[in-house]
């Protein structure tokens, strides 16, 4: 890897990435599956999306760690955590504006998301089986 790429910061947030995350914040919300899986998924799904739009992701790129960070900075946009102070990007704090304010709207955005990337993953239900 040459100096140039090596130095890069990891590219912005896009909405349908932050719209990705914000699935498996649900989950995590209502016990669908557990945080750890669904953070495995996500940074698969987000590395196989880039892949797919002609990126070419570096090993850091939507990593697990940096998931489970960015889960969390949502998580607390979405369900306003005001336990602590909280400094997440404008993009989150759009993303939260629509699912709390928005639901219909939300809704819909994530549904269309949902038909282009998001393949089922296992709930408690089935994971049983």
């Amino acid at each position: 890897m040459t100096q140039e790429h090596s130095s890069q910061k990891q590219p912005r947030w896009d909405k349908e990435e932050a719209l990705i995350l914000a699935d498996a914040c649900i989950k995590v919300h209502n016990n669908t599956a557990p945080r750890k899986s669904l953070i495995a998924a996500t940074s698969a799904l987000l590395r196989h999306r880039a892949e797919t739009l002609g990126m070419h992701p570096s090993e850091k790129f939507r990593n697990e760690n940096g998931i489970g960070m960015q889960m969390t900075a949502l998580e607390r946009e979405m369900y306003k955590d005001t336990r602590t102070t909280w400094h997440s990007s404008a993009l989150f704090r759009e993303v939260g504006t629509l699912f709390r304010e928005h639901h219909e709207q939300f809704a819909k955005k994530l549904e269309d998301v949902r038909g282009r990337w998001i393949t089922p993953l296992p709930t408690s239900e089935t994971s049983d089986a």
